[in-house]
């Protein structure tokens, strides 16, 4: 029941209720602008896991027009958690800014996660309708990870009982346990050419160990060894060997800094004791009494027809056009939101293998070495056809593994990544 509130007053209410960590931000007039929603127990989840992030923005479906921005994560199961969600009054590069900068203060600053595309809308809903709907999704998403890390941890199937898996039988996912069982079958299927077309595309995408790998343990009849999977796989436990204090983002040092902080302002003038006091006390116990909602948006525009997903360009995608167009080429420069996040790049030879050779400098540590990513990408796909038929369409990994194999040097639009 709302007893009397309004729609933000609800909706917050509502998150302090369940003890969400919760972000807002009003403009001059306490108009809601911004608010990033996480689920307390997602945020361990999220430090257990952070390898994997993905992020997307539906269009303005909803009755504000404002874009509902999705922060997603994967377990070792092989299954999806909602890290947290976001209401962005527009696509500014501040905006991006803002959320990404929350989004770095939950993750902390000593990981760095990949990232990754989805596409959702939840429609024509209010915020604490939203609200209520998704806190109920991230509910049941928590009891199917939580289940699918139990089952994980116990020894399954009489296949992977014998080598090589019996070693790590109960100590990784049951979602590596098939992968690996794959790619055993897939070393059988080379049989005596398993070092010259192996690839090796499972060690370096996944963090598993390849066919060739596979082979030498069998030859040795040793089977794996669990030093040989990437932590992402055995961490069976949400936590497990992750320092997740009880508030986020609170480590050792932070706390110890914060102490000397206190017992400076306690020392300081009265005045300048009950300002920060004041201060301290609006952020941890905001009252948003006279947060309004959002503008109600009644042209609603929808999904564009066609299931044409083109979104309109960012004003940095404009200016590096016009720069284009002026035949102007600026070198080892950016712009976006992303920047500030940015610790190092790579500005490799644009001939058409561009993609390619950021995997290429990435993996091997050269650039020039482009083919041989080509080669391990075709690779991989040619290895796993009925997964990647899901990705590219039935009949098209053929046409997709022709399009990836190329050594001819620069090409057009059609063999880029």
């Amino acid at each position: 029941m709302s007893e009397g509130r309004r729609v933000v007053q609800q909706f917050l209410h509502l998150s302090r209720q369940s003890l969400y960590i919760y972000w807002v931000m009003a403009d001059e007039l306490d108009v809601l602008q911004h608010a990033f929603m996480v689920h307390p127990i997602t945020v361990n989840i999220l430090r257990t896991y952070p390898h994997v992030i993905g992020m997307d923005s539906t269009y303005k479906t909803n009755r504000y027009g404002v874009s509902f921005f999705e922060i997603v994560g994967v377990t070792p199961t092989n299954q999806n958690f909602l890290v947290g969600y976001v209401f962005m009054r527009n696509d500014c590069t501040a905006s991006y800014q803002w959320v990404l900068q929350r989004l770095r203060e939950l993750i902390g600053y000593d990981k760095e996660p990949s990232v990754f595309l989805s596409d959702r809308e939840l429609g024509l809903c209010s915020l604490d309708t939203v609200w209520a709907r998704v806190h109920c999704h991230i509910g049941n998403q928590i009891i199917e990870i939580c289940n699918g890390l139990e089952a994980s941890r116990s020894k399954i199937g009489e296949k992977y009982r014998q080598l090589p898996l019996s070693r790590i039988n109960g100590k990784v996912s049951q979602h590596c346990l098939k992968i690996l069982d794959d790619e055993t079958t897939r070393m059988r299927e080379l049989s005596y050419q398993v070092y010259e077309h192996c690839g090796c595309a499972m060690r370096v995408t996944h963090g598993l160990p390849c066919a060739f790998q596979i082979h030498d343990s069998l030859v040795a009849q040793s089977g794996l060894y669990i030093r040989q999977i990437h932590p992402f796989w055995k961490t069976l436990v949400i936590g497990d060997g992750v320092d997740i204090p009880v508030f986020v983002d609170d480590s050792t040092e932070e706390a110890a800094h914060f102490r000397s902080l206190v017992d400076e302002v306690i020392g300081s003038d009265p005045a300048i004791l009950r300002n920060v006091s004041r201060i301290i006390e609006e952020e941890l116990h905001p009252h948003h009494t006279n947060l309004e909602e959002p503008h109600v948006n009644h042209n609603v525009r929808g999904r564009r027809r066609n299931n044409d997903t083109k979104r309109d360009p960012y004003n940095f995608e404009h200016v590096n056009r016009r720069n284009s167009q002026r035949g102007t080429q600026q070198t080892g420069t950016t712009s976006g939101p992303i920047v500030p996040y940015i610790t190092a790049w790579k500005d490799v030879i644009g001939n058409g293998n561009c993609g390619f050779r950021c995997v290429a400098d990435f993996f091997f540590g050269d650039q020039a070495q482009w083919f041989t990513a080509r080669e391990t990408i075709a690779n991989e796909v040619a290895a796993y056809p009925m997964l990647y038929e899901r990705i590219y369409g039935i009949g098209r990994v053929g046409l997709n593994i022709e399009r990836i194999r190329w050594d001819g040097g620069a090409v057009d639009m059609r063999r880029w990544m």
